[in-house]
């Protein structure tokens, strides 16, 4: 092969067909590598979308919980303040007052055990719930961070591949005006 080019020039002129053929099908495969990066990035964009749905019907799914768990709270609450005014109006009756007492402490120690238990397992979800946002988080970041590297380097082929065409594109033309010229004399 010779020229800046490559292309072995023939005895009457012009370039060597499979020269150019060989030329052509190298900047083709070329062209078919950048459309298979892209389509694996795409690829990775629609997981990452995936990813986050998932993660809001977590998220959405914990917010319930969290509410389920409040309302549970309100109730025992408003059980121990009933309890709490059935204790005082049980005061009043010195015959029911040990008794009432009794059963008041009882429920009282019940509800307090109840009500620990619920907020200790609503912490254990909440704490739960913070270490996955962070490791979604986390998961997610990374991910961008890998699409983002390949999208530049994709760009970056891409222009060097427009850049080589266009230098193609001017040395054809320039041989092609120094053969026009050829025929003319």
């Amino acid at each position: 092969m010779s020229g800046e080019n490559g292309f072995r020039g023939k005895l009457f002129g012009g370039f060597d067909r499979r020269d150019v053929a060989e030329y052509i099908q190298k900047l083709a495969g070329e062209r078919n590598a950048l459309r298979t990066t892209a389509e694996q990035q795409g690829q990775q964009l629609a997981e990452l979308g995936e990813l986050r749905a998932r993660l809001q019907m977590t998220e959405a799914s914990l917010r319930q919980t969290q509410d389920a768990l409040r309302e549970t709270r309100e109730k025992l609450e408003a059980a121990l303040k009933e309890k709490t005014d059935a204790d005082a109006r049980a005061a009043s009756a010195q015959d029911d007052a040990r008794a009432a007492r009794a059963e008041t402490e009882a429920v009282r120690e019940e509800a307090s055990a109840f009500r620990i238990t619920a907020l200790e397992e609503a912490a254990e979800a909440l704490d739960s719930l913070a270490r996955d946002c962070v490791a979604a988080a986390d998961e997610t970041d990374s991910a961008a961070e890998r699409v983002n590297g390949e999208f530049w380097r994709v760009t970056a082929c891409m222009e060097s591949y427009a850049r080589a065409v266009r230098d193609n594109a001017k040395t054809f033309g320039e041989m092609a005006a120094r053969l026009r010229g050829e025929t003319e004399e």
